[in-house]
């Protein structure tokens, strides 16, 4: 099992930011030092992921609005729940997408 499955399947959730990586969830020692030793293959697992999952999906989309700078978003709530909210990034989502 991968240290992104590992993490993935405890709740921590895995966040791709550019180049960065924002975890959120509780992590110990071994964790973060596993994290850091591994940021490049989870970043690349991330961007895989989105490239796969969000591009094809029906509620992901572009909006031409300032806050969200040209990104890939994610409007599940609105498309298949039909609840609003904002949207979130294809990154952010990605963890919890059951679509």
């Amino acid at each position: 099992m991968s240290l992104f499955t590992e993490l993935q399947s405890r709740g921590i959730e895995l966040i791709r930011e550019g180049t960065k990586l924002r975890v959120r969830g509780r992590l110990n020692d071994d964790d973060r030092m596993r994290i850091r030793a591994q940021k490049a293959d989870i970043l690349a697992e991330l961007q895989t992921m989105e490239k796969t999952k969000c591009q094809g999906c029906t509620a992901a989309g572009y909006w031409d609005h300032a806050a969200y700078g040209g990104k890939l978003l994610c409007f599940a709530y609105a498309v298949f729940e039909g609840k609003a909210g904002r949207p979130k990034s294809c990154n952010e989502a990605i963890m919890d997408c059951r679509h």
